[in-house]
């Protein structure tokens, strides 16, 4: 495995943006989340249960409370940080690491990742690992970002943040938040609704993989 797969450097940090966003959870948002999951991954009571990255760790807290036993990974130390004190506030138990999707080794019965593995620099390769650690009669729920004619823009775009120092990195994320804000406002949508976590979240998702090991 390439060792810059590895590397934190050569991915978006999205870890301070969950730390934000997690400020936020509150149990009316946790209930959802539950829901959520529960439609696409069904009862998984008693199951073990893997979420590759965990973000905010809001679906990993929903499966612990949905009754699973719970393992999550997160390349962000921060993201791991957020998850874990996520965790310790509405689902203590969830065994959260520091590591990437092929750092792990062992099978669950379910393998869940929503809107990751697109980031890893190589995604069919994340796929097919992740496919590799869903037990017999288990099962896989991925989410991916849909292919659009701006995705060789986005992939310059990214190769030029991750290369970029930190004080580059924090104007080009607000420059970023301050265009997408706009282009709410253009087109006559309320920014504060649409970016809540109980707004459209599949707006920007476009491809979900749900299958039986």
């Amino acid at each position: 495995m390439n060792d810059t797969l590895l590397n934190l450097d050569s991915h978006f940090a999205f870890g301070r943006n969950w730390a934000d966003f997690a400020r936020s959870l509150d149990e009316e948002r946790i209930r959802q989340a539950e829901m959520d999951l529960s439609r696409m991954v069904g009862d998984i009571r008693g199951k073990t249960f893997l979420d590759i990255g965990c973000g905010s760790g809001i679906h990993s807290v929903a499966a612990a409370r949905l009754g699973a036993v719970v393992t999550v990974v997160d390349l962000d130390p921060v993201s791991v940080e957020t998850a874990r004190a996520v965790s310790r506030r509405f689902a203590p138990g969830c065994d959260v690491m520091l590591a990437s999707v092929f750092d792990i080794d062992r099978q669950f019965d379910v393998v869940y990742s929503w809107g990751v593995l697109h980031h890893t620099g190589a995604m069919w390769d994340a796929i097919a690992h992740a496919a590799t650690l869903v037990a017999p009669e288990g099962r896989l729920a991925v989410a991916l970002y849909a292919r659009t004619p701006f995705c060789g823009l986005w992939r310059i775009e990214k190769k030029l943040y991750t290369a970029s120092p930190r004080l580059v990195q924090a104007v080009m994320r607000g420059a970023y938040k301050a265009v997408f804000i706009a282009g709410l406002l253009v087109s006559g949508r309320n920014p504060i609704r649409y970016i809540a976590p109980t707004g459209p979240i599949a707006a920007c998702v476009g491809t979900t993989i749900s299958m039986t090991g």
